[in-house]
């Protein structure tokens, strides 16, 4: 996440938390924003991890919502991945058939700007 001055962090709800800043897109090298901190368990383990990835690292890190809020999140990364399962052969059908365009499917630069 980039905020309006320039910074980068790991995820919108990091922003402005300094401590997790990954430095600035005026002086950071793209290929240095390698991760920075290992995924604690139980994301390493789950069999979800290759497309999840850990996803919300603020709840990661600082376990603020708790064990009932990282398991709400977990779940919800969960049913979002299987309702793209499910869907998957769907929408690959239909561009098969030329009903859809991939470029239909793009959604644009801005999907992940928050207010």
């Amino acid at each position: 996440s980039i905020d309006s001055s320039g910074d980068i962090y790991p995820c919108p709800v990091m922003r402005g938390m300094e401590q997790h800043r990954c430095g600035s897109i005026g002086e950071t090298d793209p290929a240095a924003l390698a991760p920075r901190r290992l995924l604690r368990e139980p994301c390493p383990s789950c069999d979800l991890f290759g497309m999840c990835g850990g996803r919300c690292l603020y709840s990661h890190w600082h376990n603020a919502w708790g064990p009932v809020g990282f398991a709400l999140v977990c779940q919800s990364i969960r049913h979002l991945l299987t309702e793209l399962a499910e869907a998957a052969p769907v929408v690959e059908q239909l561009v098969a058939e030329g009903r859809l365009a991939l470029d239909d499917l793009l959604i644009g630069g801005d999907y992940e700007k928050i207010p």
